[in-house]
């Protein structure tokens, strides 16, 4: 009861920003975290290299990652620390203007959110795997060997699985895709803030995969209103991605097989999750829904 008197509160107070800001302060409004982000990642950047070159008297950003290994993982890092430093401040803002609409989730609720999230976001990676895209677009080849090889495994982990998950979850879907949300509706916020979610990631394999993914997660938070649970499931996909990186085997079983067998029992949950996910709840006598 308290949960529905606090969601009704909040639509109301969308309400009432639709009708003060303007068309033009509304996509100013949307795309300000977008632009704030990109800035940030390119500053973090000039920051490391200005480091690195202190440290090797090397400040070509080309030859910057041969001099320091470690240099790419550290800018990231860097760019998340100053992003979420930066949009705290916008996220209680936006608290304040619409309305803190979280739910609350069953610990099997969570658990179904992140298994589907991982199942999907493999499967999404074979199909494009498939495609053989990244043949084409061979910059996905080059940015994916930076990110993995030879990185420290802790930094990797706190980069990848930790920061990145929280910073990207409160800019796409605590900020972008609210914001649409509430000036658009629901469905044109998961299509912009995917849209801007695979820009983002810089390059055409990692846009299709970022953009299918953003798909999921938003209707994830929409179903949630919980950006717990987006964060969460956005972690265990990336904490997957390093694992097969690395070299994930069933020993028992050949690679063709394993390379078969894998997507295909992943597309099976995918689709079993997505279905109890995102599955109607029924009508009792009273007319009320119920689980």
């Amino acid at each position: 009861m308290k949960q529905r008197k606090r969601l009704k509160q909040t639509d109301q107070q969308k309400n009432n920003t639709q009708t003060v800001l303007t068309t033009g302060q509304k996509i100013r409004d949307i795309i300000t975290p977008f632009i704030i982000t990109i800035l940030l990642l390119i500053l973090a950047d000039v920051i490391v290299i200005l480091m690195a070159g202190l440290v090797t008297g090397v400040y070509d950003p080309d030859r910057v990652t041969d001099a320091v290994p470690s240099a790419s993982i550290i800018s990231t890092i860097v760019f998340y620390v100053l992003t979420l430093i930066m949009m705290r401040r916008y996220m209680r803002f936006d608290n304040m203007r619409f309305g803190h609409d979280e739910k609350i989730w069953r610990a099997g609720e969570y658990v179904l959110a992140v298994v589907t999230t991982v199942c999907w976001g493999s499967v999404v990676s074979c199909v494009i795997g498939y495609t053989r895209l990244s043949h084409i677009f061979t910059r996905y080849g080059t940015a994916y060997n930076t990110s993995f090889a030879d990185q420290n495994i802790v930094l990797l982990i706190l980069s990848v699985v930790v920061l990145g998950p929280l910073c990207e979850e409160i800019v796409f879907r605590g900020l972008i895709y609210r914001r649409i949300r509430v000036y658009a509706g629901s469905r044109v916020g998961a299509l912009v803030s995917s849209l801007l979610f695979g820009l983002y990631h810089g390059n055409m394999i990692q846009f299709i995969y970022a953009f299918f993914l953003g798909l999921l997660v938003c209707a994830i938070y929409e179903k949630s209103r919980n950006l717990k649970v987006c964060v969460a499931a956005h972690a265990a996909l990336n904490l997957w991605t390093i694992v097969l990186a690395y070299g994930f085997r069933v020993e028992t079983l050949d690679p063709s097989t394993y390379s078969f067998l894998l997507p295909v029992a992943e597309g099976a949950v995918a689709v079993a999750g997505l279905v109890v996910l995102f599955r109607q709840p029924k009508e009792n006598k009273s007319g009320h829904a119920s689980d």
